[in-house]
């Protein structure tokens, strides 16, 4: 029998006294042992000496430790220190300090009182409730109980179950607006805003009471990426969704795919719009052929005409393409595409995409576009929080920098893009700056800003824009 085996069931009216005979009851091997004698007792030590083979377990000589030797008929020692922590929307696990060391279990439950469980391990401190409803409260209270009775209860503790994750994210898309909307089972929401999948990501929105979000004064013909966080009744956040991507709309754009499993009024989105690469290729993103609008997609055409309404190129498809390449390169030029779709069902549409650009050259083929194009400097935030984006579009892949003066000519911020990657890629582009004039650290002074778009390789001049700090 190992040290601590031995839990005291002493039957006797006068408490612990050397050379006394008890019983003892060993709840491991659920054993006992009548008329063992304590030869010494010196604070919460004992030691039997009785010659008691039984089940091989030999108390010859064993010392106990850890052990209160109790009177007769004495209850548990009642747990203390009951606190909660939620771990998802439906668990909480409970802690708690035990102060017996003779009870048998534990019982825990709600103070009505209604037992949840009974625990018949000693010397627990924990139980994991589940299955529980999310965002909601839920009190708590634990007793030690042995075979004389039950503790007095714990304290009790009340904790909140988590948020559910929201889910079923959509939007309805306007030139420079989106409006979200989703699920959830939150008392408030955050929503974080990203030029990308991979940030960097600002919060919008702080411990917003619905559950949808008009986002305004957007850039046309770009993307934005959205995420949800719900908080409990006790102001706790719970797991952020997955971050999913809309596209505002514009008078020569087709309309934006809105996310997986969503319907919309046309099955056919430009993904770099206005724009064909040098080598030809115009990529596309359709919205799941399975359950967009006019069913399955069977039939693609795209045709291209010149600036003087030429065809001059053509592709068909007997499903959606991720990509048309062509079968050869246009000239530099303007062009006009026309894309036909026909469905399993037999609905048409038709979408024209006008003013896109060939180039074998790296330049902006649009003016860039600032905004907020007035920043509030009470509004700027740490370094590596956009206070600012500048959108723009390249004709092909390359290295870019962004640099921004001031006037007196002082360069207070410069970002360096590699051809391929945002600021460097072919197509539509948003990079930031967080209105800190960088070799100073210190947010930019008031005043107007110039910025200018260098072609790192060539070192030409690629386009201009301006931003004022107020």
């Amino acid at each position: 029998m190992a040290d601590g085996q031995i839990y005291g069931q002493f039957f006797n009216s006068s408490g612990v006294a050397q050379g006394s005979k008890f019983k003892v009851f060993d709840t491991v091997s659920n054993l006992e042992y009548p008329d063992v004698t304590i030869t010494s007792s010196q604070g919460t030590d004992i030691v039997v000496t009785d010659t008691v083979v039984t089940d091989n377990n030999d108390i010859i000589g064993q010392k106990v430790t850890g052990l209160t030797v109790p009177k007769a008929g004495t209850k548990p020692a009642a747990p203390t220190n009951l606190t909660g922590v939620a771990i998802s929307p439906t668990a909480i696990t409970w802690t708690w300090t035990d102060n017996a060391k003779d009870e048998a279990g534990f019982y825990v439950g709600t103070p009505v009182p209604v037992v949840v469980a009974k625990i018949e391990t000693p010397n627990t401190t924990s139980y994991t409730w589940t299955n529980r409803s999310p965002n909601t409260a839920y009190s708590f209270i634990v007793a030690a109980y042995n075979s004389n009775g039950t503790s007095t209860v714990s304290n009790t503790a009340t904790v909140w179950t988590l948020a559910s994750t929201p889910s079923d994210l959509s939007a309805t898309l306007k030139a420079r607006e989106i409006t979200l909307a989703w699920s959830g089972d939150g008392t408030k929401y955050n929503v974080w805003r990203a030029p990308a999948a991979v940030g960097p990501w600002t919060l919008i929105k702080e411990d917003g009471l619905d559950k949808s979000l008009n986002d305004t004064e957007l850039l046309p013909e770009t993307t934005y990426w959205y995420k949800v966080g719900a908080k409990n009744g006790a102001g706790v956040l719970g797991t952020v969704s997955d971050p999913s991507s809309f596209k505002t709309g514009g008078a020569s754009a087709l309309a934006p795919q809105i996310g997986a499993g969503k319907h919309l009024k046309t099955n056919l989105a430009v993904a770099k719009s206005d724009h064909i690469s040098s080598d030809g290729n115009l990529k596309f993103v359709f919205t799941d052929p399975n359950i967009s609008v006019g069913g399955k997609i069977n039939y693609v055409k795209v045709v291209f005409l010149d600036a003087a309404g030429n065809e001059v190129a053509k592709k068909e498809y007997t499903e959606a393409p991720e990509s048309i390449k062509l079968d050869s390169p246009l000239p530099p030029g303007t062009y006009t595409a026309k894309v036909y779709t026909t469905s399993s069902t037999g609905t048409s549409t038709e979408k024209v995409i006008t003013d896109l650009k060939v180039s074998d050259k790296l330049e902006i083929t649009r003016t860039p576009v600032v905004y907020p194009l007035a920043i509030a400097r009470s509004s700027i935030k740490a370094q590596g929080v956009a206070a600012t984006q500048v959108a723009y579009q390249l004709s092909k892949d390359g290295n870019v920098s962004m640099i921004i003066y001031g006037v007196d000519g002082q360069i207070v911020y410069r970002g360096d893009y590699v051809a391929g990657t945002n600021g460097g890629s072919a197509g539509p582009n948003a990079v930031s700056w967080d209105g800190y004039a960088h070799f100073t650290r210190a947010p930019a002074g008031r005043g107007l800003y110039f910025v200018q778009f260098i072609d790192r390789d060539s070192k030409q001049l690629l386009g201009k824009a301006v931003v004022h700090v107020q």
